[in-house]
């Protein structure tokens, strides 16, 4: 793929120099029309085109937050309040709704309305009771005014809009196909992305029969989203294990419960500097042939997953160039869905236009809005850089109202939360040896060691709960790193 796109980049400078040659040449103009030098149909846009007002709403694990791209600049809508998953907007154009997922188990899941004018934690108006056990995705579609809900367990439900009531219930796929993501056609069929543990595959539900039509098989690996681009004839999807954005062909006809080998592009490939990491995708949304994309590091447990951290990946999708890679982007754990439906309905599984933005909710002053503290991107050589600004560099303090409050060095002040008793030996000084090295004094110095380890680890332990509970600045870099940046009063 290198070696193509710089090729591809040879022949467009080639053409250039020629062109400029030709003016003076005209020998060179009889060559140039007889063997053209082929150019580019599509160029990539640069990152500084995307559109001032796309804005997204980004629903990861632990937090729901509002994004703006071109700045950079995020508000944090909602919190700890579940699993946030699907989204679709309320009658009330400043209102949305999120599916909140409870894991597998006895109670039953919840639709969250929440006020996008609100402050921090507080803009949640309404919860509905769904009758899922595990509900991820959730979508409507406006020409049948329905609300469609992926349950895991197997299962899609059909609500009324906009009173979310029962209406249909479709139990035609297994726990073990692992449902996450819908799309529903503009003429009423839904198309059901099965996870499948590996091999995954994308399902046509007809909900009048309630019988699967089709399937595409081959689609990817552990895959998730469905977007609908090039006037519903093909779907963008994520291959979320081989970290990579596809293209699917959807068949002409398909119908009579056939199962066809999917067509299949692939776009994009993330291609890791270190192979100890693995990525993965998840989270999808298109904007004027830009598809951006949540990635994370590749986590095994749900547990890990609410709190690894994930960054948004822009990639045109037309010539598949990666156009950044941004950190920071507010969001807590992985990221589910990605859409944006306070300007469309079908945000979150159609291709959108930059002009569905014109009009965001009025009291958004997004200047106001939390900056990034770093930024990850891509040059057009490849090359990683790690753009770190000084608020990265000093704790904080926390939110308030969806604020940061801001910070300074002078401002923060060390407090030492240890009990009294604990003691910190200097690093530079070397353990005491025992005098002599019977059976009894080994033993009685072992017992003494582990009790001052002890001692030390239940302390800093209860310094990390306290100073958490204060709204001290807390973190982990990486796997081989603890806690660092503790305000505490010791070195």
């Amino acid at each position: 793929e290198r070696a193509k796109r710089f090729q591809f980049g040879r022949a467009s400078a080639e053409a250039d120099s020629t062109s400029a040659k030709a003016e003076t040449e005209p020998g060179l103009n009889r060559l140039h029309s007889q063997y053209p030098i082929q150019r580019p149909l599509v160029r990539a846009p640069r990152a500084s085109a995307i559109g001032a007002n796309v804005t997204l709403l980004l629903s990861s694990h632990g937090r729901l937050v509002v994004y703006n791209v071109r700045l950079g600049r995020f508000l944090p809508l909602d919190q700890g309040n579940g699993i946030y998953y699907g989204m679709f907007p309320d009658i009330n154009k400043n209102s949305v709704w999120v599916s909140q997922g409870r894991s597998v188990g006895a109670e039953p899941d919840l639709l969250n309305k929440f006020d996008l004018n609100a402050d921090f934690n507080s803009g949640m108006t309404l919860s509905v009771e769904v009758a899922s056990r595990y509900m991820h995705d959730v979508v409507l579609a406006p020409q049948s005014q329905s609300v469609f809900v992926a349950d895991v367990t197997g299962t899609v439900h059909q609500l009324q809009y906009p009173s979310m009531k029962p209406f249909r219930r479709f139990p035609v796929f297994s726990r073990s196909e692992h449902i996450n993501t819908l799309a529903v056609s503009s003429y009423g069929t839904v198309w059901v992305m099965l996870h499948n543990q590996l091999e995954s595959k994308i399902v046509q539900l007809d909900p009048v029969s309630g019988r699967r039509m089709c399937e595409l098989e081959g689609v990817g690996k552990q895959s998730h989203g469905l977007v609908f681009i090039e006037n519903d004839t093909k779907f963008l999807t994520l291959s979320s294990k081989d970290v990579s954005l596809v293209k699917v062909t959807i068949p002409p006809s398909c119908v009579g419960g056939a199962v066809y080998k999917a067509e299949i592009k692939v776009v994009w490939r993330y291609i890791s500097s270190t192979k100890d990491i693995s990525k993965f995708l998840k989270g999808l949304a298109v904007v004027d042939g830009i598809a951006f994309m949540g990635m994370s590091n590749f986590m095994p447990t749900r547990a890990k997953r609410a709190l690894v951290e994930t960054s948004l990946v822009a990639v045109h999708v037309a010539t598949g160039k990666l156009l950044w890679i941004r950190r920071n982007i507010g969001t807590k754990g992985i990221v589910n869905v990605i859409g944006a439906p306070f300007v469309r309905a079908d945000s979150s599984y159609r291709e959108m236009k930059t002009e569905d933005f014109d009009h965001l909710p009025a009291q958004w002053d997004i200047s106001k809005w939390d900056a990034p503290t770093s930024t990850e991107s891509r040059n057009e050589a490849g090359k990683t850089a790690q753009i770190v600004s000084l608020a990265d560099l000093s704790p904080k303090l926390g939110k308030k109202a969806g604020r940061a409050i801001p910070l300074n060095q002078q401002d923060l002040h060390a407090t030492n939360f240890l009990p009294s008793n604990v003691k910190f030996a200097h690093p530079a000084r070397k353990p005491v040896q025992a005098e002599a090295p019977n059976n009894s004094n080994a033993l009685a110095l072992a017992t003494e060691n582990r009790r001052a380890k002890e001692s030390c680890i239940n302390g800093y332990m209860s310094a990390v709960t306290l100073s958490k509970q204060k709204g001290l600045a807390f973190g982990q870099l990486e796997p081989g790193i603890a806690f660092y940046k503790l305000p505490l009063g010791f070195s």
